[in-house]
C-alpha cells in the first residue's frame, strides 16, 4: 500500500529541511543509537552525560557512533594554540612546586599570551579531573610550537580522540546478584577505573591560634605537608587556640604533635596530594616569623614574589604596543593588590583578621560497592559486590591437572604455549579461554527496560572477537583480508570502503618514462592485518544505523564457524568447571557516574539536636572539619512497607500508576470527580487495562516471528495449564491438584473449619468428625451450586483422613510390608 501523496510531499519537505542536520536534531543522543533505546532511557542517558566522571585511563569504544571526536572538539578541557608560537619566558611559582606560567609570542599576528599551568579542574561536589601537561612541561624559553595542544584532560589520547568510559567484557546472567539495578564487577577491572577528587580547603589561623606540629618532629617544626606530599591519615593540618590557663601543658613538644578534642583539625580524602597553596595575610604587622609560621612564611614570600613577577610581566606586555590575549588583562587584575600592604583580603565578603591558607588537593579514587556505572542506553546499575580476581600464572604442572595425562609431553608443551588459560581465585565470576568476565548484567534487564541496543553491542563485539581469533589461524594474507573486509562491509559499508581504499593504497602505480611502475608495499599490508589480529575491530555504527536481528543473522550465516563459547567457573574447590550452557561474552562501553557510596554516607551517635528535639544538620564534612558527614538521613517508610504488599496489589498499583495508559487516565478521572476520594474502597482492573510494556515487547518479538499470548481472568485457560498437577499447601494439608482449583479448596476448607470449631462431636470411629463435617459442607445450597466434581470430593475426604489415593496409594502400597490397619471401632 503506497503512501498518501500529501504525506510523501511532507516527508520530502522534512528531508530537505533536516536531512543534513543530524547534529541539531539528535543532540546528545548522537553518542548512542536512539532507534534501539526506549525514550525514557534515552532521556536518562542524556542526563548521565552530565554526570560522567573523567577517569584517568579511559578507552576508545569498540563500537562508536562517529561523533565522539566531534564532542571532544567542542569540549573546553584542553588548550590548543593556533599558529606558530615561541616561548619567550617562564615564571616559576614555588621552588618545590610544579606550577608555573609560560609567556608565548606569535610573530605572525604580533600577539602575546600568558598561560599558567593548570593541574586540575574542580567541579561540583569535589568531582573533577586532572590535566595531562606533558607537552607544556617539556617547553622552555626559545622553543616553538605550531597548532599544538599544550595541555588536555585525561579524556584525550595522543591523537586527541575523545574518550569518556571503559570497555568491559559483559555476560548477561540470571544470577540473584544482578536483580534490579545490581551489578557484579570483577575487582581487576574495577582497579583499572581511577578518577580524581579535587578539593579546595580553607584553613583560618587567627591571632590567638597556632598550627600543630603534625608533619615534623622534636627537632624540626612542620605543621603542613609540602607541595606534592601525601596527606597523612587524611588530616591536613590542625590549629590550637592559645589558653593561658594551661599554656605550659599545651605547648610541650610532644603535645604539639597530638590533636586534642578542643583543637580544630581539617580533613581531606584519603591519600590526597597537595598541588597548590595560597597564603593570604591581613595583619597590620609584618608576616609572623616564629617557629609556628616558618614554613607558612616561606610559601607566603614565594607566592608574593610570583605575584610581583606576574604583575610586572603582564603590565610590560600590555605596554609593549603588541596585541595581547585576555589572559594578560586577567593577570593584571588578579595580582594588582597581591602585595599591597594596605589591601585587606575578604573571605565570603568579610575581611578576616589574620591568615587564611587555601590548599588545593587531589586524590585518586577507585570504584567501590555502591558506585554507579552505566552503558550508553540509560542502563545504569549499582555495584552490589566485587568478585575477587587475584589472577595467578598457570604453572605447567597445574595445567596438566586441567588437560589430563593423556597428552604427550610435546603436545602438553604446545598446548601450554598456545592457550591463554587464567586461574581466577573466585568462585563467582565466570571466565572464558580468553579471560575473565568483567561485569555480570541482568539478562532480563534489556526486556524490562525496552532497550535492544546493549544486546547488539555485545553480540557484534563478540562476533568481531571470534573473527579476530579465526584470522590468526588462516594461512594466506588473501584469506585474511577477504574475511576482514567482508565483515566490515556487513556492519558499515562506508567504513569498509575507507579502510579498503587505504589498504589498497599501500600499493602505488607511478608513471616513469612513459611506463607504469607498480610500487608494492607488502609490509604495510601485513602490519594492517597484524593490527587487527592483535587489537580487534573498532567499528563505526552511526546513530541512525539499524543493525538488528536480520543483520546479525546474516553475519552468523556468513561466518558459520562462530558459535557460543564455553564458560567456566571455579566452584567448590574444582578448577575450570564448565558451565552447562555456552554463552556470549562481548565488550560493552561503560561510563562511570558521579554517584557513589561516599557521596551520601552519614554516621552519627550522640550529637546535637535542634529546638524541636530532632537531630540537627551538620556541615562539618562540607567544610573539611570532619572525616564523614553527621547529618541525619531519614530512610523512607516505603522500603519497609513494600515487603508487606502482596504481588497482585503491587501489580494493580503499577497498572494505575505506570504501565497502563488507559488505567492512568481512569485514575485521573476518579481523582478529578467530586466527593471524597478516600471513600473509594477499591480500584478494580478492567479488561482493557493493558500493560504497555507487554504490547511493546510483543511488537519487538513480532519482527522475528514470535508472539506471547497474555491471558486475563475472563479468558479460557489453555490445557497446558490445567494438566499441570503440583503439591498445594492448603490449610495445613498437602493436596496434589492443579493451581486453578486452589481458590475452590480454600473456600471449602473455610466452611469445613468453621463447622469443626462450632461443633462438639463424639466419635464412634476415628474419622467420623471429618465425614460429618464434609457431609455438612457438601449439603449446603451454595456448595451444591458449584457442582463440585466427585474427584475433588474424594480428594478432600481422603486427605483429611490421611489416606493416599490414586497413583500415590499404589506407590505407597508397594513400599508397605504390613497390612493396612482397619478403621477404629
Amino acid at each position: 500500500m503506497g503512501l498518501d501523496v500529501t504525506l510523501k510531499d511532507e516527508l520530502k519537505k522534512m528531508d530537505e529541511e533536516y536531512g543534513d542536520k543530524m547534529r541539531e536534531m539528535y543532540g546528545p543522543t548522537l553518542l548512542t543509537w536512539p532507534s534501539g533505546v526506549d525514550s525514557a532511557r534515552l532521556y536518562m542517558f542524556t542526563s548521565h552525560l552530565k554526570q560522567v566522571l573523567t577517569i584517568l585511563d579511559p578507552d576508545i569504544p569498540k563500537i562508536q557512533t562517529g561523533y565522539e571526536k566531534v564532542f571532544g572538539k567542542y569540549n573546553h578541557s584542553y588548550k590548543k594554540l593556533e599558529g606558530t608560537w615561541e616561548v619567550v619566558d617562564k615564571i616559576q611559582k614555588y621552588s618545590n612546586g610544579s606550577i608555573y606560567t609560560l609567556i608565548f609570542y606569535n610573530r605572525e599576528t604580533d600577539t602575546y599570551d600568558m598561560i599558567e599551568k593548570v593541574v586540575a579542574e574542580n567541579q561540583t561536589e569535589k568531582f573533577g579531573f586532572i590535566y595531562n601537561t606533558d607537552e607544556m612541561d617539556s617547553l622552555s624559553p626559545g622553543d616553538k610550537i605550531t597548532d599544538d595542544v599544550i595541555y588536555k584532560s585525561t579524556s584525550y589520547d595522543k591523537n586527541m580522540n575523545y574518550r569518556y568510559g571503559k570497555n568491559a567484557n559483559i555476560y548477561f546472567s540470571t544470577s540473584s546478584d544482578t536483580l534490579e539495578d545490581a551489578l557484579v564487577v570483577r575487582r581487576g577491572w574495577a582497579e583499572g577505573i581511577r578518577s580524581v577528587e579535587i578539593d579546595e580547603v580553607e584553613v583560618p589561623v587567627n591571632n590567638n591560634d597556632v598550627l600543630l606540629n603534625l608533619y615534623g618532629n622534636d627537632e624540626f617544626y612542620q605543621p603542613l605537608p609540602e607541595l606534592g606530599e601525601t596527606v597523612r591519615n587524611s588530616i591536613l593540618c590542625a590549629t590550637r587556640r592559645i589558653n593561658n590557663n594551661h599554656i605550659l601543658y599545651d605547648f610541650q613538644s610532644q603535645n604539639m604533635r597530638d590533636i586534642n578534642s578542643t583543637d580544630t583539625d581539617f580533613y581531606v580524602t584519603k591519600d590526597s596530594i597537595i598541588y597548590d597553596i595560597n597564603v593570604f595575610y591581613n595583619g597590620d604587622e609584618p608576616f609572623p616569623d616564629n617557629i609556628f609560621c616558618k614554613q607558612l612564611k616561606r610559601y607566603y614570600d614565594e607566592g608574593n614574589e610570583y605575584a610581583k613577577k606576574m604583575y610586572a610581566c603582564a603590565k610590560k606586555l600590555k605596554a609593549s604596543g603588541s596585541k595581547y590575549t585576555d589572559n594578560v588583562s586577567y593577570y593584571i587584575s588578579k595580582f594588582e593588590n597581591w602585595t599591597n600592604p594596605d589591601y585587606k583580603w575578604a573571605n565570603k565578603d568579610k575581611a578576616f583578621s589574620n591568615i587564611i591558607i587555601k590548599f588545593k588537593v587531589k586524590a585518586s579514587l577507585g570504584l567501590d560497592p555502591g558506585s554507579k556505572i552505566s552503558g550508553r542506553y540509560g542502563n545504569k546499575g549499582v555495584i552490589s559486590r566485587f568478585s575477587e580476581d587475584t589472577i595467578k600464572d598457570v604453572a605447567k604442572n597445574t595445567f596438566y591437572d586441567f588437560v589430563g595425562n593423556e597428552l604427550s609431553e610435546e603436545e602438553r608443551e604446545k598446548l601450554v604455549k598456545n592457550t591463554s588459560v587464567q586461574v581466577v581465585d573466585d568462585d563467582k565470576m565466570p571466565y572464558t579461554d580468553d579471560g575473565p568476565v568483567d561485569i555480570l548484567l541482568n539478562a532480563s534487564a534489556v526486556v524490562r527496560r525496552l532497550i535492544s541496543e546493549p544486546m547488539f553491542e555485545v553480540e557484534i563485539n563478540f562476533i568481531g572477537n571470534e573473527i579476530r581469533k579465526k584470522l590468526c589461524t588462516l594461512e594466506t594474507q588473501e584469506e585474511k583480508e577477504d574475511m576482514i573486509f567482508k565483515f566490515l562491509g556487513m556492519i558499515n559499508d562506508s567504513e569498509c570502503k575507507f579502510y579498503y581504499n587505504m589498504y589498497k593504497g599501500y600499493d602505488r602505480v607511478i608513471e616513469c618514462k612513459g611506463k607504469r611502475v607498480h610500487l608494492m608495499d607488502p609490509q604495510s599490508k601485513s602490519d594492517f592485518i597484524k593490527d587487527v589480529e592483535e587489537n580487534g575491530f573498532y567499528l563505526i555504527k552511526p546513530p541512525d544505523a539499524c543493525i538488528r536481528y536480520d543483520a546479525i543473522k546474516r553475519i552468523y550465516d556468513e561466518f558459520n564457524f562462530i558459535k557460543p563459547i564455553p564458560l567456566y567457573m571455579d566452584l567448590f574447590g574444582v578448577k575450570h568447571r564448565r558451565l552447562i550452557k555456552d554463552g556470549i561474552v562481548g565488550s560493552m562501553f561503560m561510563i562511570i557516574l558521579k554517584q557513589n557510596s561516599r557521596k551520601n554516607s552519614s554516621a552519627r551517635s550522640t550529637f546535637r539536636v535542634n529546638r524541636a528535639n530532632l537531630p540537627a544538620k551538620d556541615s562539618s564534612k562540607k567544610t573539611n572539619r570532619a572525616p564523614y558527614a553527621k547529618s541525619p538521613i531519614r530512610l523512607s517508610e516505603i522500603y519497609n512497607l513494600l515487603s508487606s504488599i502482596s504481588g497482585p496489589t503491587l501489580s494493580s498499583y503499577n497498572m494505575f500508576m505506570r504501565s497502563s495508559p488507559i488505567a492512568r487516565k481512569s485514575l485521573d478521572r476518579i481523582i478529578a470527580t467530586e466527593g471524597n476520594p478516600l471513600n473509594i474502597k477499591k480500584l478494580k482492573l478492567q479488561n482493557n487495562f493493558v500493560n504497555a510494556n507487554a504490547e511493546i515487547l510483543n511488537a519487538r518479538l513480532k519482527s522475528i516471528g514470535l508472539r506471547i499470548q497474555f491471558l486475563t481472568d475472563s479468558e479460557d485457560t489453555p490445557d497446558v495449564l490445567t494438566d499441570v498437577i503440583m503439591p498445594l499447601n492448603i490449610h495445613g494439608y498437602t493436596i496434589y491438584d492443579t493451581p486453578l482449583n486452589k481458590p475452590l479448596y480454600n473456600r471449602l476448607f473455610k466452611i469445613y473449619d468453621e463447622y469443626l470449631e462450632s461443633s462438639a462431636i463424639v466419635q464412634t470411629y476415628s474419622s467420623q468428625k471429618q465425614d460429618m463435617a464434609w457431609k455438612y459442607v457438601f449439603d449446603l445450597d451454595e456448595v451444591k451450586a458449584l457442582k463440585i466434581p466427585s474427584k475433588i470430593k474424594d480428594i478432600l475426604l481422603y486427605t483429611t483422613k490421611g489416606i493416599l489415593i490414586g497413583d500415590e496409594a499404589s506407590d505407597s502400597m508397594e513400599d508397605e510390608d504390613e497390612e493396612t490397619p482397619t478403621a477404629e471401632t
